[in-house]
C-alpha cells in the first residue's frame, strides 16, 4: 500500500529526527551552562574554523530533514487525497488550513519569545510532527480509505497541527542557528528541501510499484541561560524586509504548489504522473538551488536586490495559467523547474543574510559574553555589550543628522557632531548615546 508505505517510512524519520533533536538538546544542556565574560580576539582566541563543523552541518541538515518530512509526505500523497475527497478540494485545503494555523502560531510564540525555552519548544514540535504521522496511519487504517466530510475534517485537523509543529521548530531552530555560522542555518534550510526530494523520490517508486495492482487508489494513489536580546519589536522593524520577503516568498510559492499543479494542470502524454512527476521537479531544483548561495560569486546579499528578485517571482502566476491553458508538459516542467529554483535560492540568501547586524559592532579586543551554546568546548554563539564605540566618518547638515560609522552603519545623531568624532552607540537599537570623549 503504497500511500501508507510513504508515511511509514516518514514516520520513522521522525522518529529518528526525534531522537537526535533529544540528543542534541542533552549535549548543549550538559556543556558549560553557565555565562562567562571573557577577552577574545579574532586572531587568537576564535579559531578561523570549528572543529566538529561539519558534525554540527550534518545534524543541522538531518534535523531540516525531519522538520518537513511529514508536511512534504501530506503534499506528495496529494493525488491520493484529492481522488478520496474530490468534493473537497484537500490540496488547497490542507495548504490553507495549515499555513494558516502556522503563521497565528508563529506570531503568538514571536510575541512570547523571551519566556519561552527554545529547547523545549524544538523538542514539542518534533514530538508533534512524530504524532502526526502516526495519526494520519491510524485514520487511514481506522476509515480503510473512505471518503466523506468525517475523515476529511479529521485530515484537516491533523494537517492543522503540522502547521503548528513546523511554526514550533521552524522559529526555534532558525533563531538559534541564526546566531551560529552561516553555514549551520544553510544546511538546515537544504536539509528541509532534501525532505522534499526524498518523499518524491518515494512516491514515485510506489506509483511505479503499486500502480496497477489490486486496490491501486490506495497502494498507489491511480488517478538555561538566559541572555539579553534584541526585544521583538527591535528584531521586527530592523528585518522588516526580510520578513515581508519570506512572507512572499512563500504565498507565491504556495499559491502555486501542490494546489495548482494538481488541480489546473491537465495531463497531458503522462497521464496521472504527470502532477507527480512537475512535484518531484519542484523538490529536485529547490534543492539544488539551496547548496548555490554556498559559491560566494553566486550568493545575493544586496536588501535591495532580494526584495526586487522576491516581487518580480510574481510574474510566474500569470506564467503557470498561461502554460497551463496553450503550453504542453515539457513548458510546465520547465516553469516548475524555475519555481523551485528560485523558492530555494532566495530562501537560502534572506536566511544567511538577515542575521547579520549584529556583526557591525564586532571588534578586536571587545569583551563579549559566552552562554551555554557549546561544541567540543568552544562557544558557538556569544551576545556583545549593550554599548559599543564608534567614529563618525561622515555626516550632513541639519538638526539630527545622519551620521555614517566606520564600521558602515548608518545612524541618526546630533547636527553638532563632526567626522572623526568618537560616540558611544547603543547596540540593541543602533541610537546614539553620547561623545566617547
Amino acid at each position: 500500500m503504497a500511500s501508507k508505505l510513504v508515511l511509514v517510512i516518514v514516520f520513522l524519520f521522525d522518529l529518528i529526527a526525534f531522537a537526535l533533536a533529544v540528543a542534541t538538546e542533552h549535549r548543549r544542556s550538559t556543556g558549560v551552562a553557565m555565562t562567562v565574560e571573557s577577552e577574545m580576539t579574532a586572531e587568537s582566541e576564535i579559531p578561523a574554523r570549528l572543529e566538529g563543523e561539519f558534525k554540527a552541518m550534518a545534524i543541522c541538515w538531518i534535523l531540516g530533514l525531519g522538520s518537513l518530512v511529514p508536511w512534504n509526505s501530506m503534499v506528495i500523497i496529494g493525488d491520493y487525497y484529492t481522488n478520496l475527497f474530490t468534493k473537497y478540494h484537500p490540496t488547497r485545503a490542507f495548504t490553507l488550513v495549515s499555513q494558516s494555523l502556522g503563521v497565528i502560531t508563529m506570531a503568538i510564540l514571536a510575541y512570547n519569545e523571551s519566556k519561552i525555552d527554545t529547547r523545549k519548544r524544538n523538542l514539542a514540535g518534533f514530538i508533534l510532527f512524530f504524532a502526526i504521522t502516526l495519526s494520519l496511519l491510524l485514520l487511514d487504517l481506522g476509515t480503510s480509505g473512505k471518503g466523506g466530510i468525517g475523515p476529511f475534517l479529521g485530515t484537516c485537523a491533523i494537517v492543522a497541527c503540522c502547521g503548528v509543529a513546523i511554526a514550533l521548530v521552524e522559529g526555534g531552530m532558525v533563531g538559534d542557528l541564526s546566531f551560529m555560522c552561516p553555514e549551520f542555518i544553510q544546511s538546515y534550510v537544504a536539509g528541509q528541501a532534501a525532505a522534499g526530494a526524498l518523499t518524491s523520490a518515494l512516491r514515485l517508486l510506489t506509483k511505479a510499484i503499486f500502480e496497477k495492482s489490486h486496490d491501486g487508489l490506495r497502494k498507489g494513489a491511480e488517478d538555561s541561560t538566559k541572555h539579553e536580546r534584541l526585544s521583538t519589536k527591535q528584531l521586527f522593524f530592523q528585518n522588516i524586509d526580510y520578513a515581508l520577503g519570506l512572507f512572499l516568498i512563500y504565498v507565491l510559492t504556495l499559491f502555486i504548489f501542490p494546489g495548482f499543479l494538481y488541480e489546473n494542470t491537465g495531463e497531458h502524454k503522462l497521464g496521472s504522473w504527470y502532477a507527480l512527476v512537475l512535484i518531484a521537479t519542484f523538490h529536485m531544483w529547490d534543492l539544488i538551488s539551496r547548496y548555490i548561495p554556498l559559491v560566494d560569486c553566486l550568493k545575493l546579499e544586496s536588501r535591495k536586490w532580494l526584495m526586487i528578485v522576491i516581487l518580480s517571482r510574481f510574474l510566474l502566476i500569470p506564467a503557470f495559467y498561461f502554460t497551463a491553458k496553450y503550453g504542453d508538459q515539457g513548458w510546465m516542467i520547465m516553469l516548475t523547474s524555475f519555481l523551485g529554483l528560485t523558492n530555494g535560492y532566495v530562501t537560502v540568501c534572506v536566511f544567511t543574510s538577515a542575521p547579520k547586524g549584529y556583526k557591525l559592532y564586532l571588534k578586536d579586543e571587545m569583551k563579549v559574553t559566552t552562554y551555554d551554546a557549546v561544541y567540543d568546548g568552544k562557544p558557538l554563539s556569544a551576545s556583545i555589550p549593550k554599548r559599543s564605540t564608534c567614529t563618525i566618518k561622515e555626516v550632513h547638515a541639519s538638526r539630527y543628522t545622519r551620521a555614517l560609522l566606520d564600521n558602515g552603519l548608518t545612524i541618526l545623531v546630533p547636527s553638532y557632531l563632526e567626522s572623526g568624532e568618537v560616540i558611544f552607540v547603543n547596540t540593541e537599537d543602533d541610537s546614539y548615546i553620547g561623545r566617547a570623549k
